[in-house]
C-alpha cells in the first residue's frame, strides 16, 4: 500500500500512545532549536550531506561519539494532488557515518547520498534489541522497533516546512491520546477538554490560538483536533458519522509512530502456536490463502478443508498445533480506546488431525468471529469468514480495493491539476464512470465513481455489492476525506 494510503495507521497510532509503555517517555529528537544543522553538496560520487550537532544537541549527543550511525535524507514536496503516479522527484537515500567531535566542540557525521536536492536528513538513533511490554486481548505490545531519529535537519526551506508541520502534527497524535485517557469513548465535556490540555473551539471549521490544540466536537460522533503551522497551515484531523475520517497530517504515519512511542502490535501466537520444528508451510510474495467454508455456532467454529491445494497444506500440518485468529466485522471508531478496539480480536489454537476434512475450534465467549485467519508460524494457510457480517466485510474490502486502484490513474507524476472526470471515465471505461458531484455515487456496482474540479479537488466512489458505500476524496492543499480507514484496520489488524 503506498503512503498516502496510510492515515489509517494515524487514529490507531494515537489510540496505541496512549498505553503507558515501561520503557517511559518517548524519546525526544534533537532538532533546530537545539542547535542541529544540515549542509549539503553536489560532488562526482554523490551529494556530502553534514549534519552538526552543537551546544545542547552536542550536550545531549554526547554518548554517541565516535559511533557510526545510520544518516537517510528524504525529499518533501508541499502537498499537491493525492490521486497522482509517484513522481521520480519524491524519495528517499540512507548511508552511514562516524559521529565525530570536532576541535569546537560540536558532533558532526558526514556522508553520501545519491545526487538529489534533499530537504531534510536526520541521524537515526542505534538499534536495540525489542522488548516486550504487555498484552492487550490477543496482542503482544512491543518497544524498540519504533525508535525516533536522534537528530533532524532540514537542507531547504521546505524541508523546514514540513518538520514544523510534523511537529504540530505529533501534537494532534498526543493530544488524542490524552484525550483517550480522559475518556475512552464518547465526546470531551468542557471540562475534560481543560483536563487534555486543549483549546475548545466554538464550531467546526474554527483554529485554536497559535501555539496550542483546538477540539471541537458536536457532542456525539462529530470530533475535530486542530493546530496552526508556523507558516498558520490549518492541520487537522476529524472524526464524522460513519466513519468518515479528514485528515491532512497522515502521510507520515511512521514518523508519528515514533515520535510518539508508538508499540508494535503483533498476535501473542507464541502462547498458542508452538511445535518442537518450524511449519513446513513456507510463504512466497503474492501468495493469497484460499477461503474456506466455515458455519459457527456460539463459540463453536467449524472449517471444512476442501479444495485440493488446502487439503494438501493441512495434510502436511498434520499434527501440529496452528493458532486462529478472529475478530469482528466492524469498529466503532478508528480512534477508539485501544485497549477497548484491541480486545474485540482473540486468539487461540487447535491441533489438526491426520486425515482431517474438518477442523473444529473452540472459541471464547464473548468476542466477535466475523473473520478468522489460520496460520503456522505466522504463515496464513487460510481464511474463514463464518458470518455474514464476515462475508459482507470481505466484499467491502474488495470495493475499497477498487477505490485504491483508481487512486492511482486519476493524475499523472507531477501534475497541478486533475482532468475533467469525463475524460478519465473516457480513459478508463472499464473501471471509471463520470459522476455528478463529491458526494454522488456511481450507478454501477462494477466500476468506481470519479468527480473533479478540474483543479486541485477530486473525488473517487463506490458502491460495494453489501450496498455499503465508501468514498476517498482530495479536499486540496493535502487534505484527504474517507470512510475507509475503519476497514483497513481491521484487515490490518486480521492479515
Amino acid at each position: 500500500m503506498r503512503r498516502r494510503w496510510t492515515t489509517l495507521t494515524v487514529g490507531l497510532a494515537s489510540a496505541l500512545a496512549g498505553i503507558p509503555a515501561t520503557a517511559g517517555a518517548a524519546l525526544p529528537t534533537l532538532g533546530g532549536a537545539d542547535g542541529v544543522t544540515a549542509t549539503s553538496a553536489v560532488t562526482r560520487s554523490g551529494t556530502s550531506v553534514e549534519i552538526r550537532l552543537t551546544g545542547a544537541a552536542a550536550q545531549a549527543a554526547a554518548a554517541y561519539d565516535g559511533k557510526e550511525l545510520s544518516v537517510s535524507c528524504d525529499t518533501h514536496p508541499r502537498p499537491g494532488l493525492l490521486f497522482r503516479a509517484e513522481s521520480s522527484r519524491t524519495g528517499s537515500s540512507g548511508s552511514s557515518g562516524v559521529l565525530r567531535r570536532r576541535s569546537d566542540g560540536s558532533l558532526a557525521v558526514q556522508t553520501y547520498l545519491a545526487n538529489r536536492a534533499w530537504d531534510t536528513c536526520e541521524i537515526a538513533r542505534p538499534d536495540r534489541a525489542r522488548r516486550r511490554t504487555g498484552r492487550i486481548g490477543p496482542f503482544a505490545l512491543y518497544q524498540g522497533d519504533l525508535r525516533p531519529p536522534l537528530a533532524r535537519a532540514a537542507l531547504t526551506d521546505a524541508g523546514a516546512t514540513w518538520i514544523d508541520e510534523l511537529g504540530w502534527a505529533i501534537a494532534i497524535g498526543r493530544a488524542q491520546a490524552a484525550a483517550a485517557k480522559v475518556r475512552a469513548d464518547g465526546a470531551l465535556t468542557p471540562p475534560e477538554v481543560a483536563a487534555a490540555g486543549l483549546v475548545a473551539l466554538p464550531d467546526v471549521g474554527a483554529s485554536p490560538p497559535a501555539g496550542s490544540v483546538g477540539y471541537w466536537t458536536d457532542g456525539h460522533e462529530q470530533v475535530e483536533f486542530v493546530a496552526l503551522s508556523s507558516a498558520g497551515r490549518r492541520l487537522v484531523q476529524r472524526t464524522g458519522a460513519d466513519d468518515m475520517l479528514t485528515t491532512n497530517i497522515g502521510q507520515d504515519s511512521t514518523q508519528l509512530a515514533r515520535a510518539l512511542d508508538t508499540p508494535v502490535i503483533e498476535y501473542d501466537t507464541a502462547r498458542v502456536d508452538r511445535d518442537a520444528t518450524r511449519s513446513p508451510i513456507v510463504s512466497e510474495p503474492g501468495d493469497v490463502p484460499p477461503e474456506l467454508p466455515a458455519s459457527l455456532s456460539g463459540t463453536h467454529l467449524t472449517v471444512r478443508i476442501t479444495g485440493k491445494a488446502a487439503r494438501a497444506t493441512f495434510r502436511r500440518l498434520a499434527g501440529r498445533r496452528v493458532s486462529v485468529a478472529c475478530g469482528p466485522a466492524r469498529l466503532s471508531s478508528v480512534t477508539s480506546d485501544a485497549r477497548g478496539l484491541l480486545a474485540g480480536f482473540q486468539l487461540t489454537a487447535v491441533r489438526v488431525p491426520r486425515g482431517a476434512t474438518v477442523l473444529r475450534v473452540g472459541l471464547r465467549a464473548g468476542r466477535r468471529a466475523d473473520q478468522c485467519a489460520i496460520a503456522d508460524d505466522g504463515v496464513r494457510v487460510a481464511t474463514v469468514l463464518p458470518t455474514a457480517a464476515g462475508r459482507a466485510m470481505s466484499r467491502d474490502l474488495g470495493a475499497v480495493g477498487v477505490l485504491l486502484e483508481a487512486g492511482d490513474r486519476l493524475a499523472p507524476a507531477g501534475a497541478a491539476a486533475y482532468p475533467t472526470a469525463a475524460s478519465l471515465a473516457a480513459a478508463h471505461p472499464k473501471t471509471l464512470v463520470a459522476v455528478d458531484g463529491p458526494t454522488a455515487f456511481p450507478p454501477h456496482r462494477d466500476r468506481a465513481g470519479v468527480w473533479t474540479d478540474g483543479g486541485q479537488r477530486a473525488a473517487l466512489s463506490v458502491v460495494s455489492s453489501t450496498g455499503h458505500r465508501f468514498v476517498m476524496a482530495d479536499e486540496g492543499n493535502g487534505e484527504l476525506r474517507t470512510n475507509i480507514d475503519a476497514l483497513l484496520v481491521i484487515g490490518m489488524l486480521l492479515y
